[in-house]
């Protein structure tokens, strides 16, 4: 059975692995600030820390479409 959700880490290593350079904290960022319908963040904390919700078959499925469409 695959995970239904990814770490921030591995999300970005799909994203590399795939043609799509990232670093995990600026993909952090990208996520916090609403740049992509797979990730979401669930909550912050009081020192401003994210917890992030990554969802793997949407990611795969985003990978899959932006290859196309590139």
């Amino acid at each position: 059975m695959t995970k239904l959700k990814c770490t921030l880490k591995e999300a970005a290593q799909l994203l590399r692995q795939n043609g799509f350079p990232c670093s995990e904290s600026a993909l952090g960022k990208e996520i916090a600030q609403g740049l992509y319908p797979w990730g979401k963040v669930i909550r912050t904390g009081p020192s401003g820390r994210n917890t992030l919700q990554i969802y793997r078959r949407d990611l795969m499925d985003w990978i899959s479409h932006m290859s196309e469409v590139s």
